[in-house]
């Protein structure tokens, strides 16, 4: 967080609890986000990419087909990756 001016966004799911306290706040950080999966979220979440506000490509650090859902699986418990963009 040392590199943030403002702003630190959460979004996804989460791993490990978030260390936000005192000392973030007190250096002018706000931490935005949303504390549950609702469908409210989600759908608010995927109107504003149908719209193009939110640009997911960034997110992924891997692509791989559909086909490879099990290898991706493995890759996310190993901790390997963080998102992973299925292709139909």
């Amino acid at each position: 967080m040392d590199l943030c001016s403002r702003f630190v966004h959460v979004f996804g799911v989460l791993r490990d609890p978030v260390q936000f306290g005192l000392p973030e706040y007190r250096k002018g950080l706000a931490l935005i986000g949303y504390d549950r999966h609702t469908r409210e979220a989600a759908e608010t979440a995927l109107s504003l990419v149908e719209v193009g506000h939110l640009d997911l490509k960034p997110l992924a650090t891997h692509q791989l087909p559909l086909a490879d859902y099990l290898e991706g699986i493995d890759l996310l418990r190993s901790k390997q990756a963080v998102k992973i963009q299925f292709l139909p």
